[in-house]
């Protein structure tokens, strides 16, 4: 006699799977989309004093997060610097940018990944001691930047 009963959904699990259609509804309507903390692309170039581009495939532009940054979202982006001078920010996915904010920008070029002597002044290094500073906005972001060679 067990088996045989059949039951029948009551209201309140009938209003239960109402709400919960319209909501999966909703959501597939509105989509995702590209919310969330504001991004700026970054790019530029990096030349030594003398004019010359660094060349060596083993160059990084930094931008680290300063101290005093009102940024929603506090993490570094980076980019390879190509043998041009130009760089372009990646935060998450490729040349995505930076997100707003105030960063300071550091430096490294080394010779080789057996050779790891640092190719740059170490002034600029380390973001307690680079001369960079730059602010992501919703303005255009184009940064050129001049550094010395190591000694």
């Amino acid at each position: 006699m067990l088996f045989n009963v059949i039951r029948h959904p009551s209201v309140g699990a009938t209003k239960t799977l109402g709400i919960l259609v319209c909501a999966v509804v909703l959501v597939t309507l509105t989509g995702c989309g590209e919310s969330g903390p504001a991004m700026g692309t970054v790019t530029g170039k990096v030349t030594y004093s003398d004019g010359t581009f660094p060349t060596e495939k083993l160059g990084v532009v930094r931008f680290e997060v300063a101290k005093d940054t009102t940024a929603e979202v506090r993490k570094a982006a980076s980019g390879y610097i190509q043998s041009d001078g130009s760089y372009e920010l990646t935060t998450i996915k490729p040349e995505d940018g930076a997100f707003y904010g105030k960063y300071k920008v550091v430096f490294s070029i080394i010779k080789s990944y057996r050779d790891m002597t640092s190719l740059v002044a170490e002034q600029y290094t380390d973001s307690e001691t680079t001369p960079y500073e730059c602010v992501i906005d919703s303005s255009s972001h184009t940064f050129d930047f001049e550094i010395e060679k190591a000694q």
